[in-house]
């Protein structure tokens, strides 16, 4: 049987500094739990999440095109801040790259 290429889902998180603490939660409690990598599959395809760290604005708007052209990524999770999300968002729209976020209200 044929090896069947991953999905490839790029990560664009801020793990360090005073923005990070919504990235680390994601990061440990959602894309990294122990039983979580070995059922991430669609239609037997494995999902692979390749993590790039860019803890300010004009890093993660040059990593966008990165995981487009060099990484080949299908889709972008992240950024999950707003200014820069606003800033990556027209990158990866020109691109026409599928882009989640995650949305969540904390009080």
């Amino acid at each position: 049987m044929a090896q069947v290429e991953p999905i490839r889902v790029g990560w664009l998180a801020a793990l360090t500094g005073p923005s990070s603490a919504p990235d680390t939660r994601i990061q440990s409690r959602v894309l990294l739990p122990p039983k979580a990598s070995t059922r991430r599959r669609v239609k037997g395809r494995k999902i692979e999440i390749i993590t790039v760290h860019q803890g300010d604005r004009p890093r993660q708007v040059n990593a966008g095109p990165e995981m487009i052209s060099q990484i080949k990524t299908h889709a972008i999770f992240g950024p999950t801040l707003s200014g820069e999300s606003l800033a990556v968002t027209p990158v990866l729209a020109r691109a026409k790259m599928p882009n989640l976020h995650a949305a969540w209200w904390t009080a």
